[in-house]
């Protein structure tokens, strides 16, 4: 089975004296559901153990896996990802890079696994940590997600705010374990082909936008090749449309840049905030959390999360109001 390398309900009714306002709020968001259980295999290399790094950065990665836990929840009982988290030195001027580990699943494969079958699509992969989730069940044992975490770098171990000259470890950690769930593409840019021979879920939602839109998975290699580095690659999942309003480009500048191209967001999708899955940091102010079309794009892709975008609904009727509440870097891969 091809392994991939690594990349860098509730209803609310209100009645108002003198007038009837009906008012239903609808949101899957708030189905019991549990938290994905997180494990974590440490390899700290030649860092000593009384190395104040080690703290700093167990308490961040701590608050990314709960943060994980508070917006992917499980598909069964005890789902569960294992993560490997290396913290060593990384050659040339990357981060920090992550990408899936075991073996990818085929559509084909889940098909005859999951008990619901509506979110599975034939013909493409699938990373360990998806297929388990859609299959409902650990279809894929061992390490699901290998993380390195340049050693090197001036960290700003904060969750909440980044200094100047830093790197946010939280929004890189965040970002880099995306990859590793799936927020990824296998297009090869040297011959437009797929690693592995077969697309990924996330380039089953890739299309490229010119007079006719044509989607990346329907391209015979040589146009697939020419997508990559056209700077009009959009993204068609459903969700993620809804969530954002507008369709939104993923990066494929005119240039390709190994590790970053058509497996983030182009930095047009929003101009006044740095989002978590943007190829580097731009100057904007940065995300601390996904956005709601980021979390559109997870439900497309398959996943289970909480908020779902979309669920802040403002219903006016006859007068009557209720709000209702549903309840990067540098060169990095």
């Amino acid at each position: 089975m091809f392994q991939h390398p690594m990349i860098r309900r509730s209803f609310f009714y209100n009645t108002a004296r003198a007038m009837l306002v009906g008012l239903l709020c609808l949101s899957s968001g708030l189905l019991p559901s549990s938290a994905i259980t997180i494990t974590t295999t440490w390899d700290w290399g030649t860092t000593p153990v009384d190395d104040p790094n080690r703290v700093n950065v167990t308490s961040v990665w701590n608050s990314v896996v709960n943060y994980y836990g508070s917006t992917f929840q499980e598909s069964y009982v005890d789902e569960t990802w294992n993560i490997s988290v290396s913290w060593k030195a990384l050659t040339g001027n990357q981060v920090a890079n992550a990408g899936p580990s075991g073996d990818w699943k085929t559509g084909a494969e889940l098909m005859a696994l999951a008990t619901n079958s509506t979110q599975i699509r034939t013909g493409v992969n699938y990373s360990s940590t998806l297929a388990n989730h859609l299959a409902k069940s650990t279809v894929v044992t061992g390490t699901h997600i290998e993380l390195n975490l340049n050693s090197t770098v001036t960290w700003d171990f904060s969750t909440t705010s980044k200094a100047a000259g830093t790197e946010s470890l939280y929004t890189t950690m965040i970002h880099e374990i995306g990859h590793g769930l799936g927020f990824l593409s296998l297009v090869d840019n040297g011959d437009g082909t797929y690693q592995g021979g077969t697309p990924s879920i996330f380039d089953y939602y890739l299309e490229k936008k010119d007079v006719t839109s044509t989607s990346l998975i329907d391209m015979d290699n040589d146009a697939r090749k020419a997508a990559t580095t056209s700077a009009n690659v959009f993204w068609t999942g459903q969700y993620g449309l809804d969530a954002n309003g507008t369709p939104f480009k993923i990066y494929a500048p005119n240039t390709y840049e190994d590790g970053s191209s058509m497996s983030h967001l182009d930095f047009t999708v929003n101009t006044s905030e740095s989002l978590i899955m943007f190829p580097s940091d731009s100057e904007n102010p940065p995300n601390f959390s996904y956005s709601a079309t980021e979390l559109g794009m997870w439900k497309d892709l398959g996943y289970n999360v909480v908020p779902e975008p979309n669920t802040w609904m403002l219903v006016v009727v006859g007068g009557g109001m209720v709000l209702c509440i549903r309840g990067r870097r540098d060169a990095k891969a």
